[in-house]
């Protein structure tokens, strides 16, 4: 799950009441080990700034971001509105090949935690 300040109201009312187990959830922060994250934190910042570019969202230059927090919130910010992610991941779902390979292993392994944490909880 994303984890941002003030966390996430919905899925907090969903365990309080009992509706999902609190065990069942992978906070993204636990991945990436910063105190706010993304699914798209899991990526190396200059990775997912190319993915921008290439997707036609925008181009920005890693010297605009400011450098702390979520990238999508950094990059909103330089943009001073909200983006669609949809573009991205659909992009990026055409092409995946294409960016595939420039990947970094930081990356990969980030995504290989998370895919051991969600494979052991669909195991148990």
């Amino acid at each position: 799950m994303d984890v941002a300040a003030g966390g996430n109201q919905k899925l907090t009312s969903m365990v309080q009441r009992g509706l999902l187990p609190k065990e069942h959830l992978i906070p993204l922060t636990d991945i990436t080990g910063t105190s706010e994250a993304d699914i798209e934190d899991l990526f190396e910042f200059g990775w997912y700034l190319k993915l921008l570019k290439e997707s036609r969202v925008c181009t920005m230059a890693k010297t605009k971001l400011f450098g702390g927090g979520r990238v999508v919130k950094q990059v909103e910010a330089v943009l001073g509105r909200r983006f669609d992610h949809y573009q991205l991941a659909s992009y990026l779902m055409r092409t995946a090949t294409k960016l595939r390979d420039e990947v970094d292993g930081d990356a990969i392994d980030r995504f290989a935690k998370l895919f051991t944490r969600i494979n052991r909880q669909l195991s148990a």
